[in-house]
């Protein structure tokens, strides 16, 4: 394409961006990061599953400067490649002059990407975004080592999901009441922009479209219909530990290998996040089943327990924190991260936790040396305790509305 047929298109998306902002806009928390990195010329990255509001934000924070920005998620962008990238460059010039921030979305669909962004992160602050891991690749981390910045956005949090609602938290009876009533209408419909203005059934029309752009499509994969029934299965067993064998054998696919792929598939997506099983040995990890999680908890099954836990593993990532859990013959806890343990309970009351949970929590938590011990409840407060060990209660409303946790 010329530099003028380009020009046309982003004139089209200006517009088009123009309305869309015309829509209630959620400030995202990362946006304060994001911007205060934005301090000299470097490739930023902002990476999450398709439809989180990534684009939203990279305009957030590059609105602040002189920006231009292009989405390469367009159908008359794709059949641009490398060789056309520099008339896109031409026109931005053309119509902003020169910008201090350009903005790519997408921009991983056009082949050598990689060469062009790396010539302009030393004169350019280019903001990055794209909906698959991929986007860090090896290439592009060698020809970037050590200059760029990673960010990574998921759907809202409870925190801004009440934001977009307009509510503003209180301890009174009242405010308590509709935080819970809030948090019940979170669980069900998710943290999905497109969620919030059209309803749950949109949740459908994110996942076909996440799906099919981003593992059919990408990967060739001719039988659609099993790598939709694969998601689905991972999306209604949220925080239960799988196999790939099992996996195979329900689905009847001949090779474990097959499973293994489209699970990584949806992982570079962001729709699901597989963790580990805790182990002193290192290499056993990679043998051992791991649980999954849901990168939203409208998607994450019907199970309240187990969608409870799904939000303490979104808030813990969110939180910077990547954590493992902790499984053997006798004691489970679902969490264990470098500062604590914590477990997670659909438990109104002290009377409704079992005691198997507090004694994994005091147990595991002296085998592996950690003393401070959490269950996130759906409505106790207070504290335990086990073996002389304290273990503290928060409800998981009180835990959601932090953000970060003492």
């Amino acid at each position: 394409m010329n530099p003028e047929e380009i020009k046309r298109v982003l004139l089209d998306q200006e517009e088009d961006l123009k309305r869309a902002l015309e829509k209630k806009i959620v400030p995202r928390e990362v946006a304060d990061s994001v911007n205060a990195s934005l301090v000299a010329p470097n490739v930023f990255l902002v990476t999450g599953v398709r439809r989180c509001g990534k684009s939203t934000l990279a305009v957030q924070v590059a609105g602040r400067h002189r920006y231009e920005r292009v989405n390469f998620d367009d159908e008359r962008l794709s059949s641009l490649g490398a060789g056309d990238l520099n008339n896109v460059l031409e026109a931005v010039y053309t119509l902003k002059g020169d910008v201090d921030v350009l903005v790519f979305d997408e921009i991983q669909a056009v082949g050598g990407w990689e060469m062009f962004v790396s010539r302009l992160r030393d004169t350019k602050k280019v903001l990055v975004t794209g909906s698959n891991s991929s986007l860090l690749s090896r290439e592009f981390g060698t020809r970037l080592t050590g200059r760029h910045i990673d960010f990574t956005l998921f759907p809202f949090s409870f925190r801004e999901f009440i934001a977009y609602r307009g509510f503003a938290p209180t301890e009174t009876t009242k405010g308590v009441s509709q935080t819970k009533r809030l948090l019940e209408e979170y669980m069900s419909v998710g943290g999905f922009p497109e969620a919030q203005m059209f309803g749950r059934a949109m949740l459908r029309t994110v996942l076909d479209d996440v799906i099919l752009k981003d593992v059919v499509l990408r990967h060739g994969i001719r039988n659609e219909r099993l790598i939709f029934e694969i998601a689905r299965f991972l999306f209604d067993n949220p925080a239960r530990e799988i196999s790939y064998n099992r996996v195979k054998e329900a689905f009847n696919v001949p090779s474990v290998h097959t499973i293994a792929d489209y699970v990584r598939f949806l992982e570079d997506t962001f729709l699901v996040s597989t963790v580990e099983r805790f182990s002193a040995k290192t290499l056993s990890r990679y043998t051992l089943p791991r649980k999954v999680y849901s990168v939203d908890p409208g998607l994450a099954g019907k199970d309240v327990g187990h969608v409870m836990e799904n939000l303490v593993y979104l808030e813990l990532r969110r939180r910077g924190v990547r954590p493992t859990y902790y499984a053997d013959p006798k004691f489970e806890v679902d969490f264990v991260t470098p500062d604590e343990l914590i477990q997670v309970t659909y438990a109104n009351d002290q009377r409704g936790i079992e005691r198997r949970e507090v004694r994994s929590l005091a147990e595991v938590g002296r085998k592996i040396g950690q003393r401070k011990l959490k269950i996130i409840t759906y409505d106790a407060e207070g504290e335990v305790i086990e073996g002389g060990r304290r273990i503290r209660l928060v409800p998981l409303w009180k835990y959601l509305l932090r953000a970060a946790e003492g």
